[in-house]
Order: structure tokens, then C-alpha cells, then sequence
């Protein structure tokens, strides 16, 4: 990879051995933790590497990739489940359940669960083996931690097995790898030089039993898309500005990352010593708690970290002054033509890059003409923000809207009529909630991160100003 001015260019050999080139705006470099961009590209000409985090973590772990068999009646005559009634659809989901699993069976931390599409039926499972050397045989010492966690004495409902213990027929299960890994936890110093940028493992490396790493990967791209998005489609594009759009990028992923991290501590306490006195007297309190008051609800820290967002970022993509920063709520919303949908699609289904939501409970018209308004009084580009992006919220259903499509919660009840399911703790109110009360506008990022908020059109001026500002020269 070489530099030509401001686009970097990839030199390779095609399968004929021709060297050919390819010249772009950016290069991502998302190929791992030692992946080439990083280690051969940017380590020695711009002093980029992986540093520790702000969570000290070495173990070593037995990793392995399982590919799995379903058994069946003509395969298996003799597995003891299908004189109960199982099919091989309901035998594979018992003994492989969905999801990721992080549990601490006698002695071992362990990191389990699917991956990939359904139909490959593929299995990840991660043990922890900090007396690992080279002497021990890696696919022995897993199938001993496997083994007990494919043996079953009940059904789905608890219910014992008449036959006994039940054990998942190992001819059904083959390894696709299996070897020793060193996992750490570890971020780059610096996120990205000129055009070229590092996400996912590349960028920063987690331990196996907090599931953030992969989570974290998303949420570098899904913050970084838009970003290059806008530096692509603004036509005064320059180095200023992509330093400012990947400089709040950058300031932003690492406090997420930090974030996830605490997350990652906990949960490494959790697997690694086990049930200790910390958890047991966490858990009694709260048991204790819920117990005296059934109106008492445990805040989900989760939620406390998604409610928050960006606010106390220095240096990050929003106005600090106008209280963006923070991270609108998932909930499902409607209009009178539209069937529910998440309130991602608002922001998901704009021709810009932002998207301006507008709040009100009955002047739908009046309110669409303020924001127009002052829209066409604060140009901005039409590539950040237009009159096509803007959406009209109210926190009711509408009684007349004047022919404006107007968005606003699905009612539970409707939800449960159309067999859609919400988890517990679900409320429609936590969309307007989250943004505070007399907020009439809000500047929405598409990574759903607001921008700015606004009570009225004098504040919404300033607003706009704000973006422009962060934009300058992209007018």
C-alpha cells in the first residue's frame, strides 16, 4: 500500500501474477487482530499499535470451531429421545441452544454459542486453560469440558428423562480447529492515519467471556459508514474535515470501548472466580429490593450506558450545548398507511445523511412549516439535511394530520394482536422520555446518536449553525 497525495492505493498481483492497482478515498483496514494493514502498513510509518486497555487481561483459552450433524431416527435408530416424542429439529435445539453462553462449569471459565447462518450448523466453544503447554492435547481437553454440557436429564420444561442421562451422539460433532489462543485486552494508540482506518479485531481485542468484541466491531462500522459517507458526498471535501469527522470518531469509539470493557471486567469476575461474595451479596440486595416492593424496578446498567451515550465526550460529533449526544430508544412506531415498524426505519429510510425529527401533538402542518422554514434560512448542503428528511412524531395517535404522514407508538395491545413480541420492561414512552420534555426538534445521526435538540425554531437556528460549523467549508 502506498500514499498518492490523499488516497491511498493497493498494489497487488492478480492471479496471473500482473501487478495492478487499486486507487480509493479509504482503506479499512478490518482484518483483525494481526491483520496486514495494521501491523505491516501502519505499525512502522505511523506508530500505530495495540496498546493495553483499561482492563488487564492475559489467559490462555482452548478455542474451537465445531461443525455439527442433526441425528435422526435413520441415522440414530437407537438415541433414546425419539421414543419421547423429540424430533431432530427439537434434539438439536435442546442440547445447542441459541445464543451465546458464558458460564463457569467446576474449575474451567467457558465462552460457548452459535455462529454463522443456521443451516451450517456451526458451534464456537472457549475454555479457559491458564496452565496450558505445549505437551497437552487440545481436543481432549475440550471434549473432556464438552461433554457434561451435552449431556442432558431433562426436557426443555424441566421435566426428567425416564432413560436417564441423554448424551448428544459424538459422530455428529466434528472439529473444524482446535488449538491454544493468548487472549488480552488491548485498543490501538490511534484509530485511523490519513485514509486509512482500523476497525473491529484490528482495532481492539477483548476477552472471550464479555461478547463485546464483536459487538464493539459493529458499532466501529456502523459509526464510521456514515462518516465516510458524508466526506464522500460533500464537494468541498478536505483534510481538515475528514480529520474532524474520524477525530470524533475516533474519541467516540474509544469511550465505547472503554465502556464495554467495564462490562467485560464484570463478567470476567463472574466466569473466572465464580459466584464469590461480591455477586452473592450484588444478588441477595437486589432480590431483597424486589421483594419488599414489587413497584421497585433494578435500573439496567445497560440502559443507564445507552440513555447516556456521547454526552461527556469531549471532541465528539454532536453539540454539547443543545444536549446531543445522546442515543434515541428502539421502540416500534406506525402512521395511519404504514404497518409497525422499528423507529430505526426514520432515520434508516432518509435520502441524507441526518435526519430532523420533529415532535408535536397536534399542529402537524404548522410544525413541518417552521422546520422548512428554517431549513431554507440555514442552508445546509442537501447531502446532510433537506426538507425529505424530515419526520413528524407525536406522542399520541393522531386524530387528523392534514395529509402529513405522522409517526407514533404502536400500542402494546396492537403488538400482541399482530404476534409481534417486546422484551420485559418494554415502553413507548422511552422514546420522548430519553430526549426530555419540550423538545420539538431533534437533529438525528444515522448510528440513531442525536446531534442536537431543540425546544423552538430560535434554538433549531442555532442548531443548524452548530452542524454547519462542525461541517465548515461544506456549505
Amino acid at each position: 500500500m502506498i500514499q498518492e497525495g490523499d488516497r491511498p492505493v493497493i498494489e497487488y498481483a492478480d492471479r496471473n501474477g500482473l501487478r495492478r492497482k487499486i486507487s480509493g478515498s479509504f482503506v479499512v483496514g478490518a482484518d483483525g487482530k494481526k491483520g496486514v494493514v495494521r501491523k505491516i502498513f501502519l505499525e512502522e510509518s505511523a506508530g500505530i499499535k495495540q496498546v493495553e486497555g483499561s482492563y488487564r487481561y492475559d489467559g490462555t483459552w482452548i478455542a474451537a470451531n465445531l461443525k455439527l450433524k442433526v441425528p435422526t431416527p435413520e441415522t440414530h435408530p437407537n438415541f433414546p429421545l425419539w421414543d419421547l416424542g423429540f424430533t431432530p429439529e427439537a434434539v438439536y435445539d435442546l442440547f445447542w441452544p441459541k445464543g451465546w453462553h458464558f458460564c463457569s462449569p467446576p474449575g474451567r471459565a467457558t465462552a460457548a454459542g452459535k455462529f454463522g447462518p443456521h443451516t451450517d450448523r456451526l458451534w464456537r466453544h472457549e475454555v479457559e486453560y491458564n496452565n496450558w503447554d505445549d505437551s497437552m492435547d487440545s481436543e481432549k481437553l475440550l471434549w473432556e469440558n464438552l461433554k457434561p454440557m451435552i449431556t442432558r436429564t431433562k426436557d426443555e420444561s424441566n421435566k426428567p428423562f425416564p432413560c436417564g442421562d441423554v448424551t448428544y451422539p459424538r459422530d455428529c460433532i466434528s472439529f473444524i480447529r482446535c488449538r491454544p489462543y493468548l487472549f488480552t485486552h488491548k485498543v490501538v494508540n490511534k484509530w485511523y492515519h490519513d485514509g486509512v482506518i482500523l476497525i473491529g479485531d484490528a482495532a481492539h481485542v477483548f476477552p472471550p467471556f464479555g461478547g463485546q468484541g464483536i459487538a464493539c466491531g459493529f458499532r466501529d462500522a456502523h459509526q464510521l459508514a456514515w462518516r465516510i459517507s458524508l466526506l464522500q458526498l460533500l464537494p468541498q471535501s478536505d483534510g481538515l474535515l475528514r480529520d474532524r469527522l474520524l477525530g470524533s470518531w475516533a474519541l467516540e469509539r474509544r469511550y465505547s470501548v472503554d465502556d464495554a470493557t467495564k462490562i467485560t471486567s464484570m463478567n470476567g469476575r463472574l466466569c473466572n472466580k465464580g459466584d464469590d461474595f461480591y455477586f452473592w451479596l450484588m444478588r441477595t440486595v437486589v432480590w431483597l429490593l424486589r421483594y419488599v416492593s414489587t413497584m421497585f424496578s433494578m435500573p439496567d446498567p445497560m440502559t443507564a450506558s445507552e440513555t447516556r451515550g456521547y454526552q461527556t465526550v469531549d471532541g465528539g460529533f454532536f453539540s454539547k450545548k443543545f444536549h446531543g449526544g445522546k442515543r434515541m430508544a428502539q421502540i416500534y412506531v406506525q402512521s395511519c398507511c404504514n404497518a409497525p415498524v422499528l423507529s430505526d426505519e426514520l432515520i434508516r429510510n432518509t435520502k441524507t445523511v441526518m435526519t430532523l425529527l420533529v415532535i408535536t401533538q397536534d399542529q402537524y402542518k404548522e410544525a413541518m412549516v417552521d422546520a422548512r422554514e428554517v431549513l431554507r434560512a440555514v442552508y445546509l448542503h442537501p447531502s446532510i439535511l433537506s426538507e425529505s428528511s424530515l419526520r413528524v412524531f407525536s406522542p399520541d395517535s393522531p386524530s387528523k394530520a392534514d395529509n402529513t404522514v405522522v409517526y407514533f407508538p404502536t400500542p402494546i395491545r396492537r403488538l400482541n394482536d399482530l404476534g409481534i413480541s417486546v422484551k420485559p420492561g418494554y415502553n413507548p414512552s422511552n422514546y420522548l422520555r430519553r430526549l426530555g420534555q419540550g423538545t420539538r426538534f431533534v437533529i438525528i445521526r444515522p448510528d440513531l446518536y442525536t446531534f442536537a435538540l431543540a425546544n423552538n425554531t430560535e434554538e433549531l437556528v442555532e442548531c443548524f449553525t452548530a452542524l454547519r460549523l462542525q461541517l465548515q467549508g461544506a456549505s
